[in-house]
């Protein structure tokens, strides 16, 4: 049995409207540029037989001109003579009229009107295709982005937009889902965040809920759910701004100081174009130790952030007990050394009565004698 409510296949249309007498018309994003593409299919074919011909130019002569020579001029590229001969063409007096060939016989060329028709074909496709500038550079202002990436191409708005009416069926299809899988046993996540990052998330955590009950209530999946989906920036261009936002900032705060340092460990890992994961965590981790650090109030960001500056804090009050202020040390070596003498003084005291104790004895011995 499948946990779904619905059956999941959900159609994803190129293009899709409603006639005005009401019949629905949908069709496949490559539909339109079918007969474009068979154009162009057709021109290139053409080109190809042009580009098979020979692409010599071969002179014209008159029979006369070569009767004598037609066997030297069938070899001459088999034996690779260094000249060719013709003779002369001459009037009935027998002067020269003319010499060499009367003409050029030229390869097949492209005419006008097929590279006329190649210009056409190409920029229709360019045009159905809604194909653009695929990245911007670093330094371009996010408004511009904006304005770029919400243009509105008759050709390429409708691809986006019936994408994204797909991508919103599955997501409601797949919510029932997640919800027996996912939810009905604790678990670790891997999540995915608003700017590509991901972070693992631990489901039914036992946690008390609104009112005072005790259970497994934190991050749980009750309640129902809505879809959200929009267009955005394309995300390489947002990491390239952000990354030369953030280097503005660190020449205006420098790189010696905890906010500056701050900023570079964000930059390695927005850099992290290979998913390091040992660099992943040293961006990640160094960030906050300079802020457990410098005492700044920070809100982790997800659980495992949360647990790891908890430790963090643990062992740092650890160190901070095991190490005592030097004067406090000192003054505890006063101590010591206090006892000492008073021990001494004890041991001195106790000497000097066993003294007289034996002096007693041996008067006594003494006396008995």
């Amino acid at each position: 049995k499948m946990p779904f409510k619905r059956i999941p296949l959900y159609p994803r249309y190129g293009y899709y409207t409603v006639l005005p007498n009401g019949q629905e018309y949908y069709c496949g994003e490559v539909r339109k540029q079918r007969d474009a593409e068979m154009f162009h299919n057709m021109i290139g074919a053409s080109m190809m037989e042009i580009a098979a011909a020979p692409q010599i130019s071969k002179p014209e002569y008159l029979p006369e001109q070569i009767a004598r020579h037609a066997s030297q001029r069938a070899k001459a590229d088999i034996d690779n003579v260094p000249f060719v001969l013709s003779d002369p063409v001459k009037d009935a007096n027998g002067n020269i009229t003319h010499m060499g060939p009367i003409g050029m016989t030229q390869p097949p060329q492209m005419g006008t009107g097929l590279a006329a028709a190649t210009q056409f074909v190409e920029s229709n496709l360019q045009r159905l295709g809604g194909m653009g500038q695929p990245s911007l550079p670093s330094n371009t202002s996010g408004e511009a982005i904006q304005n770029i990436n919400e243009r509105q191409d008759d050709a390429f708005s409708p691809l986006v937009k019936n994408c994204m009416y797909a991508i919103a069926a599955q997501c409601k299809g797949w919510i029932p889902a997640a919800q027996a899988l996912y939810f009905t046993n604790q678990r670790r996540l891997r999540v995915v965040d608003t700017d590509g990052s991901y972070s693992q998330v631990t489901t039914l955590e036992m946690t008390q809920d609104s009112d005072g009950n005790y259970g497994p209530y934190g991050n749980n999946a009750r309640g129902r759910f809505t879809v959200q989906v929009e267009q955005g920036e394309a995300y390489k261009d947002t990491v390239e701004a952000a990354i030369e936002s953030n280097m503005m900032l660190m020449q205006a705060v420098g790189t010696d100081t905890a906010a500056g340092q701050i900023i570079a460990y964000k930059n390695m890992q927005l850099m992290n174009k290979t998913d390091d994961p040992a660099i992943e965590a040293i961006a990640k981790y160094e960030r906050l130790n300079i802020i457990l650090a410098k005492g700044i109030p920070y809100e982790p960001q997800n659980e495992e952030e949360a647990q790891y500056m908890q430790v963090k804090m643990q062992q740092m009050q650890q160190q901070a007990q095991s190490q005592q202020d030097p004067m406090m040390i000192a003054a505890q070596a006063e101590q010591v050394k206090a006892q000492a003498q008073i021990m001494d003084k004890e041991v001195d005291r106790f000497n000097a009565e066993t003294s007289r104790m034996k002096v007693m004895v041996d008067a006594e011995k003494a006396g008995a004698d």
